[in-house]
């Protein structure tokens, strides 16, 4: 699963794990690759901003990708 790690406008910082179905941890902040903020970040880049809102049930808010990890990688 790819490890991601964003920022928020407020300077905030958070890193979630993209995972199977099976392997979902909110405590660890491993996320399903089926839920909102995942089909969100699929195919986006370090650097990009991914625009978060109803689809994720946040208020319209700019998430800057400042890092992009595959396991393994």
């Amino acid at each position: 699963g790819a490890g991601v790690r964003l920022g928020d406008q407020h300077g905030r910082v958070v890193t979630y794990r993209i995972v199977g179905a099976d392997a979902i941890d909110p405590g660890k902040g491993h996320i399903s690759i089926d839920s909102p903020l995942a089909r969100l970040l699929l195919g986006k880049t370090a650097a990009q901003v991914a625009v978060a809102g109803a689809e994720t049930s946040t208020a319209d808010t700019g998430l800057r990708i400042i890092a992009v990890r595959y396991e393994g990688a």
